[in-house]
């Protein structure tokens, strides 16, 4: 079972401006690859197949070489970034599908652009990130330095970011998105994490059990927790078929003559079964 703890994070201005870097960065990717399926649809159109997450992640180190602003990405973030595009566009054809074969309205839209104005979701996952010290500490990509010689030259980054009111979070981090609330202009940390249920042995709890003789049934009872016990026994049923037969019987008497051969016969009858109940 997988759950998510929500951390602020209190980055400095270097930091700031390092993380809304890789945000704009995400989006241009974002958008590129949008633009690269769009435009070999409208070229292609049905008379090739399209382009899918596997093909556009191939192209991801060519990509690097010819854009240096995505170097600033870590390599995983990137990749996630190509999964959102694939995940969309399947959402889309998904909605489009059905709603043709249900004859509705075609209301699906295909995945639109996204501005560099908003924070892009950061999603680290498995790696590229580390808790240490009451610190989140992310990797990000390649940085141009210079070198003793003079040469330009780039080497990884990673950045140490302070957690607002550490305390003891979790070990084992499936995945990190990092997010950006507008409103109050903070960055969070969203860990999620994997949590073994705890089985908790079975009791059986207390029950209390009321039983009232009756007429109709033998016992009638209920125990604690609502539920209804009925006993019958088979005196009961005995009872109940001779006393269909004695209002038999008086209905057969009452159609008769009062005082004549056959009442009195009737009447003895019943008058017997009364003194033996």
């Amino acid at each position: 079972m997988l759950m998510t703890e929500r951390v602020l994070l209190g980055p400095t201005e270097g930091q700031r401006n390092w993380l809304w870097e890789m945000s704009r960065a995400a989006t241009r990717l974002y958008n590129l690859a949008l633009e690269q399926r769009r435009w070999h649809w409208l070229r292609y159109h049905y008379t090739r197949s399209g382009i899918n997450y596997a093909q556009q992640n191939a192209q991801l180190v060519e990509l690097k070489e010819a854009f240096p602003e995505f170097r600033v990405l870590y390599s995983l973030v990137a990749q996630e970034v190509l999964r959102l595009v694939q995940k969309n566009f399947n959402s889309f054809f998904g909605r489009l599908k059905s709603q043709r074969a249900n004859g509705q309205e075609e209301t699906a839209r295909p995945p639109r652009f996204k501005s560099s104005k908003r924070f892009f979701t950061l999603c680290y996952v498995q790696s590229g990130f580390a808790i240490k010290d009451g610190k989140l500490v992310l990797s990000g990509g390649m940085e141009p330095y210079t070198d003793r010689e003079g040469k330009v030259r780039y080497r990884w980054r990673k950045e140490a970011i302070q957690i607002i009111g550490y305390r003891k979070l979790p070990e084992r981090v499936h995945s990190l998105p990092i997010t950006f609330d507008k409103k109050t202009g903070n960055f969070y940390a969203n860990l999620v994490y994997e949590v073994k249920p705890q089985k908790v042995e079975a009791v059986r709890p207390l029950k209390i059990v009321v039983f009232d003789p009756g007429v109709k049934t033998s016992l009638t009872g209920a125990d604690n927790c609502g539920r209804i016990i009925v006993i019958d026994s088979s005196v009961n049923k005995v009872n109940k078929y001779f006393d269909e037969e004695i209002d038999r019987v008086k209905s057969k008497r009452d159609r008769c003559r009062k005082g004549s051969r056959r009442w009195r016969r009737f009447a003895a009858a019943t008058n017997k079964r009364t003194i033996i109940d």
